[in-house]
């Protein structure tokens, strides 16, 4: 996998945690008093737990920030030149039209392949109706 698709990957990944973090704590967010209502008692320990929840993922975030960081940091230097750009894209596409006929040679390779088990198969269905026959 390439190093764009690997930073792809982790970037969507950390959206998904702020998405399914921000549901979380919208969702264990522990009573407020209002005025001068008094909160329940067992509000103390799922704030608590909460606490220790935000901690949790604020370090998967934290951790997951660094790794974008770190592939981020791995990236080619962009070349402003023209020239050099051009000169990728060329290299680039040979790289394609090799990858092309590789895989067009295994396709072919593919396909005889198929003829031959097919064949086989032909063969067998026609001996097994003609022994059924008998």
């Amino acid at each position: 996998m390439d190093i764009v698709t690997q930073l792809q990957d982790e970037v969507n990944s950390l959206s998904t945690l702020y998405w399914n973090y921000t549901g979380i704590l919208q969702r264990d967010a522990p009573p407020l008093a209002v005025g001068e209502e008094a909160v329940p008692t067992d509000a103390a320990h799922e704030s608590q737990r909460l606490v220790e929840e935000c901690k949790r993922m604020a370090t998967a975030v934290v951790d997951a920030t660094k790794l974008i960081d770190t592939l981020a940091s791995n990236l080619p230097p962009i070349k402003p030149n023209g020239e050099a750009q051009l000169a990728r894209i060329d290299e680039l596409q040979k790289q394609n039209e090799e990858l092309e006929k590789e895989l067009v040679e295994e396709l072919e390779l593919a396909d005889i392949e198929l003829k031959r088990v097919q064949a086989l198969y032909k063969l067998v269905t026609d001996e097994a109706l003609l022994r059924q026959d008998e």
